[in-house]
């Protein structure tokens, strides 16, 4: 008898699974009647802070009326999610959601969740524990510098290793991706575009997401950085694959300091592109899609007298005026520290970048897309390069496409091959 009980309990349990499809492999192998899904709609029990993921609940019993069920986060009284058993069911399923917060609590790291559930206001005696992870930062540097501009972030003994945090560098070798935006040893030498520089920073993303197993990153953007992310989160993330943008130093209504540089043609035509004519006149026109990436700027502000800050408005970092920072709708702050110390400073990081880091659940929230700024009739070009070769002695015409109003620069390279 006892032999022949084993053998029914073992063959009817996935039959009774298979039959009423209420069952999945992670139920029949924990026996938990809350369950994870991630992304693919497959169990799981680890997730990396951000994940889109779904809760999934199966009752005792088939309920006679319509039943609301809320999962709970360790012992917190909110919801965050939700779903509803239909009269004559015995379970439900949440929408998917993403997770930004689930390793953090009040800025200390949670790396196992107990998820929970009301059903009718009424505690569920099962609880399922999930391990988190925290997710990557990437961080995307600015005007004429390199990776090395967050060399105090990375690394082992890095501002990010320190609380536990992966980060990343665009062009730092980790994962493959080099921006371009000048180079002060050669300032002749051709820069990328805004553009072109975004879809660098959408591969190297990739390759960061690639590699860690995550499926979003916060990104940090120093000076123009905070212009090339902008533009990768408009134009080239193909589905949300960013929590946060948090900008130090950018100029979101450009930088007369450019103007001199632009008019010497050095840097070109990554020096054009934060022109204040052009950020405000075509880039602030067409570049207004956050897709629910909550958008922060700090503001260097220790210049405060105008004839320390002579190619911009005061208060200034020296290159990037308050004004400019605040230029468009995000959530500002102001700290009294120089525009090249933005990027390496620990009172940044300390008291600016790690809060926004570390927020909790229930602190994030989906930014408003204001839409197209512009109809498609009305759009204006980004910048363009046309190159040409012109031997020692000789001539040669190259025709350019030029709209009304919109600004040339010219610049003859004589050191050219």
């Amino acid at each position: 008898m006892y032999k022949f009980v084993r053998f029914f309990l073992a063959i009817s349990f996935p039959l009774f699974s298979i039959t009423t499809g209420l069952f999945s492999p992670f139920a029949q192998e924990t026996g938990n009647p809350i369950r994870l899904f991630d992304k693919n709609h497959q169990p799981a029990n680890k997730i990396i802070d951000g994940d889109t993921i779904q809760l999934a609940i199966t009752l005792p019993s088939q309920v006679t009326t319509i039943t609301q069920v809320g999962f709970i986060l360790d012992d917190s009284s909110k919801p965050v999610t939700e779903c509803s058993v239909p009269a004559g069911k015995d379970s439900c399923e949440t929408p998917p959601f993403m997770s930004p917060g689930w390793y953090w609590q009040n800025g200390t790291p949670k790396e196992t969740r107990a998820v929970s559930a009301l059903v009718a206001d009424e505690p569920f005696t099962h609880v399922v524990s999930i391990q988190v992870s925290p997710r990557p930062v990437v961080r995307v540097h600015g005007f004429s510098s390199t990776y090395t501009a967050w060399a105090n972030y990375l690394g082992p003994d890095g501002y990010l290793a320190t609380v536990g945090i992966h980060g990343f560098a665009v062009g730092d070798g980790q994962v493959e991706g080099v921006l371009n935006t000048g180079n002060i040893a050669d300032p002749y030498a051709k820069t990328n575009t805004i553009a072109q520089n975004a879809a660098i920073l959408g591969e190297y993303i990739a390759n960061v997401k690639k590699a860690t197993g995550a499926q979003v990153v916060d990104l940090m953007g120093h000076s123009m950085g905070g212009l090339i992310s902008r533009y990768y989160i408009d134009r080239v993330m193909q589905e949300r694959d960013v929590v946060q943008l948090i900008m130090l130093g950018s100029p979101m209504l450009g930088s007369d300091c450019a103007n001199l540089p632009a008019s010497l043609g050095l840097y070109l035509p990554a020096i054009l592109e934060i022109r204040p004519s052009y950020v405000q006149g075509i880039f602030n026109q067409q570049v207004t899609h956050r897709r629910g990436v909550q958008f922060y700027g700090l503001a260097g502000v220790p210049i405060i007298e105008a004839f320390k800050s002579p190619c911009t408005a005061d208060p200034s970092d020296i290159a990037v005026s308050l004004a400019s920072v605040t230029g468009i709708p995000l959530q500002s702050s102001q700290m009294p520290v120089l525009h090249i110390d933005l990027n390496s400073s620990k009172q940044v990081f300390t008291h600016f970048v790690l809060p926004l880091l570390q927020k909790s659940v229930g602190e994030y929230a989906a930014e408003a897309d204001p839409g197209p700024a512009t109809s498609e009739a009305d759009v204006l070009q980004f910048t363009h390069v046309y190159t040409g070769h012109v031997d020692p002695g000789g001539n040669k015409e190259l025709d350019i496409p030029i709209d009304n109003g919109v600004t040339v620069a010219l610049r003859f390279n004589p050191k050219s091959e």
